[in-house]
């Protein structure tokens, strides 16, 4: 385990006791490596110790959206035609097709 001291100023804390600071701040480190797409989300739930499906919830509990889109047309477009390719691969049809 890494052993970091940081300071934090008691608007930040919140009242908070020391295991609860250390829990809000690894889940904020977490979050912050998922939001920047440093980790996937099997990465997060993985280092919150939690299943797949509860990550999901507590993103979205957290009113963070848990389905990723790009913003570059270009990048959308490339990823749509490697999911067609991988479909006619697969011998599948996609939904809505």
């Amino acid at each position: 385990m890494l052993n970091v001291q940081v300071q934090i100023s008691e608007r930040l804390a919140h009242g908070r006791d020391s295991e609860q600071l250390k829990k809000a701040m690894g889940e904020g480190l977490v979050l912050h490596d998922y939001l920047t797409a440093e980790i996937s989300l099997g990465e997060m739930a993985e280092l919150l110790d939690l299943s797949y499906e509860e990550t999901l919830d507590w993103l979205s509990s957290q009113g963070i959206p848990t389905l990723r889109r790009f913003r570059d047309s270009e990048l959308e477009k490339a990823c749509e035609r490697s999911f067609d390719r991988l479909a006619n691969e697969l011998g599948t049809k996609m939904v809505g097709q």
